[in-house]
Parts: C-alpha cells; sequence; structure tokens
C-alpha cells in the first residue's frame, strides 16, 4: 500500500470524520496534482479507520451529506476538479455537476442546510432537492464563455469584431480588459451564510460577492490577499485568508466589511475556520505554527494540544475536529484526542 496524505476533509457528526488522501509525495493543500484520491472515513465507535472509495480523478472537496446514509445519518460527497460528483449515502454513486463546459472546481460544503460546489469562472452550483444539481444563478453561468479561447474571451469582453480590433487597442483599453477577465475567472474558495439567500462566497485576490437566492453581486472588501474561508456569525461572516500574510474581514453585503485581525504569516498561517463554542476557531497550516487556534478580543490564542499544520477545522454536535496530514485530532471541550492514520 502507498503511503498516503491528508488534504482536505469534512465532520460528518460527533463521531465521524472523513478525509480525502493522495500520495504522498504530491502533497500542497491548495493544489495537490494528485491523479487519484482516496477517500476515508473515521469513526469513533469502533476506532477504526475505512477506505470508502477511490476514484481516478483529483477530488478537491469533500462536504457532509445531511440525512443521506443509514438510518437518516450523514453521508458525504466530494467533488473533482472537473466536476465528477462522488455520493456516499445508502447507496455509492458517481454524476456530474453538468453535462455542458466547466472551468476547474475549487470546492464543495455544506452550508444552510444545502450542498453548494463552487469553482472560477461562474461555475457555482447547488445541489437540489430532486437530486441534481443546478447553477445557483443561470446568468453566472455561460457555457458559451467556457467554450471560447483566452484571446476570444477578451475579444467578447472588450466587444471586439476581429482580432484586427483586438491587435490594436490601446494599453489602457487592454488592461482594463485582463483585469475585469480575471476577476470574471477568479476561483473561489470559501461559501457560507444565514440563510439560502443571504450567501458569501470568498475567492482569489480579495474576490468577494454576495448571493441573494437569485443573482451574485460583487463586493469590495478593501481586501487584495486571496480570501479562502468564509464563516456565518448571526447576520455577519467571517472572511479569512493568508496569501499576503493572515486577515480576518467582519460584516455584510449591507453594512461593509472591517479587518479585526491582521499579522504577518509568519506570526500566523490561517487556513479555514468553524464557530466552537460560540467563538470563531481557525486552522494554522504553518509548519512553525501550524495548530488551532481561537481569535479572542482581536488576538489568536493558540489552543493547546495540536502541534502541526491543520488542513480542515470543523465543529459539529459539540465537538472540534482538526485533520493534520497523517491524523486527525478531536476536542469534546475538554481534552483533546489524537487518531493517527493507517495510511501514513
Amino acid at each position: 500500500m502507498d503511503h498516503r496524505t491528508f488534504y482536505r476533509g469534512a465532520a460528518l457528526d460527533r463521531h465521524r470524520f472523513a478525509a480525502l488522501a493522495n500520495s504522498d509525495g504530491s502533497y500542497s493543500p491548495n493544489r495537490p496534482f494528485s491523479s487519484s484520491t482516496h477517500v476515508v472515513e473515521f469513526d469513533l465507535r469502533t476506532g477504526a479507520w475505512q477506505e470508502i472509495a477511490h476514484r481516478k480523478w483529483f477530488g478537491v472537496g469533500v462536504a457532509r451529506w445531511p440525512g443521506a446514509g443509514a438510518a437518516g445519518a450523514a453521508g458525504l460527497m466530494v467533488l473533482s476538479q472537473q466536476g465528477d460528483v462522488l455520493e456516499s449515502g445508502e447507496e455509492t454513486r458517481d454524476s456530474r455537476l453538468t453535462d455542458g463546459p466547466l472551468a476547474w472546481m475549487v470546492s464543495i460544503d455544506c452550508v444552510a442546510g444545502g450542498l453548494y460546489a463552487i469553482g472560477s469562472t461562474g461555475c457555482h452550483f447547488r445541489h437540489s432537492a430532486d437530486g441534481t444539481w443546478a447553477p445557483m444563478s443561470p446568468e453566472g453561468y455561460d457555457p458559451g464563455y467556457l467554450l471560447l479561447s483566452g484571446v476570444q474571451r477578451s475579444m467578447r469582453l472588450g466587444g471586439l469584431k476581429n482580432r484586427e480590433e483586438y491587435r490594436a487597442l490601446p494599453q489602457s483599453q487592454e488592461d482594463a480588459i485582463r483585469f475585469r477577465k480575471v476577476r470574471l475567472e477568479a476561483p473561489f474558495f470559501g461559501i457560507d451564510g444565514p440563510s439560502p439567500n443571504d450567501l458569501y462566497l470568498a475567492g482569489q485576490n480579495g474576490a468577494l460577492m454576495h448571493f441573494d437566492g437569485e443573482h451574485f453581486h460583487d463586493i469590495d472588501p478593501g481586501e487584495r490577499s486571496s480570501l479562502v474561508s468564509v464563516l456565518c456569525i448571526g447576520e455577519d461572516v467571517l472572511v479569512s485568508g493568508s496569501s499576503r500574510g493572515s486577515v480576518v474581514l467582519r460584516g455584510n453585503a449591507r453594512k461593509g466589511f472591517t479587518p479585526i485581525f491582521r499579522a504577518p504569516q509568519k506570526e500566523v498561517a490561517i487556513y479555514g475556520m468553524t464557530l466552537f463554542g460560540g467563538m470563531p476557531h481557525f486552522g494554522d497550516l504553518g509548519e512553525e505554527t501550524g495548530g488551532v487556534y481561537r481569535l479572542e478580543d482581536g488576538v489568536m490564542r493558540r489552543l493547546p494540544g495540536v502541534n502541526a499544520p491543520v488542513v480542515h477545522v470543523e465543529a459539529i454536535d459539540g465537538v472540534l475536529w482538526a485533520l493534520e496530514q497523517k491524523a486527525v485530532n478531536r476536542f469534546d471541550g475538554t481534552s483533546w484526542s489524537r487518531f493517527e492514520s493507517p495510511f501514513a
């Protein structure tokens, strides 16, 4: 058996945790570039790990699928970069987000009681009650644009009729088209919000969007760091990133966003967040700073017990899970337990 590294995870309930793994040597949390994905699950009640599935594609995320398992337990869904979906509930089934063209998909998550798959170039989908996927906003998903080459996309955005017009563009107009194209094709990494009609998507280079149930609206958060995670707290959301030092913003579409924490990446490299005990907790991916932190009065306080890079942190049913590259940790509010991977 090859040795494997965990790189994505999802808490299924207080006893069960699912993770994606790929072969050692190909690990990078943002771009693992593995040609295959192992889906594994840990069950505290038996203390056992088991492989749920193995697929010959690169899985970008795994999410809890409420009520889909046996006796109403949670199942899981896994999303590939190319839009393949593995559904694991009472039965296991393979499907796709759409038969149409897709840009790279980036993440899948259970948010506000529903499942959402998000990616780049307007490829954002939600899971419907009939078991199919549909674009979150039909106007946001443009199959025709996805089929165009890079130059053709620029010509369309600039309203140009032919390549001669494109070549004759002054630099200022070319730069304006390039900026618009970058924003339009930006990948989005995180999604959360109070309700299906009030969701936020965070992405590359400070990209932030609000979804009102029908349409997307761009928000300028005043930040150019890549934003990788969104966490709902009442009517507000926290948005975090760490590409240019760690930053946490708080706000909503109505009142705007304000930084509530900022630090150099050498001090803390936050990667993912969750609400536990009424307070935001963060995973840290740094080699030197890795662990779990709590944001309290504007200060990041490290929780004792986890001393390794954390690739996923998630609270559910009164417990806190933290996934390392070779183990999963569980905090019950009093103490940590660590369960090492048998695939390491």
